[in-house]
């Protein structure tokens, strides 16, 4: 089994460390040069990735991966991951899972009501907004 996160922040590390540790391969991207070291020297395989259309990385990066996960926020023009590695993902022959970390955000302000993932989304900013596009894709 192998997961691949795009953005190995604080939330995918913590999934990372658990699949890890039942013997997965763990790979993804990181932007900051400093977690990649930190990273690696976890056994990850990580690729610098600030959401760039070229990285010649990422293709090989991917290859193999059963699960995806995608925790990085939106651009200005949209998924990054989704709009440059749409079809590399899409290809994968073993891809079995993919999830996406969003914010709660995108529910806007529910008044105190109880909110889960059948609640409408009810975004109040271009941020949440860009957020509910990147969950809908």
């Amino acid at each position: 089994m192998k997961l691949f996160a795009f953005g190995l922040g604080f939330s995918a590390q913590t999934l990372s460390e658990r699949l890890a540790a039942k013997g997965w391969e763990i790979a993804g991207t990181a932007r900051d040069v400093g977690k990649i070291g930190h990273l690696a020297e976890r056994g990850y395989a990580i690729v610098q990735y600030e959401g760039e259309a070229a990285n010649g990385a990422l293709p090989s990066a991917l290859r193999g991966t059963t699960h995806l996960l995608h925790s990085i926020p939106p651009g200005p023009e949209g998924d990054p991951a989704l709009l440059h590695y749409r079809d590399a993902i899409a290809a994968l022959p073993d891809l079995a899972w993919v999830g996406y970390l969003s914010t709660v955000g995108v529910y806007g302000d529910q008044g105190g009501r109880w909110v889960d993932e059948t609640a409408p989304p009810r975004p109040n900013s271009a941020r949440t907004e860009a957020r509910v596009e990147a969950e809908r894709a």
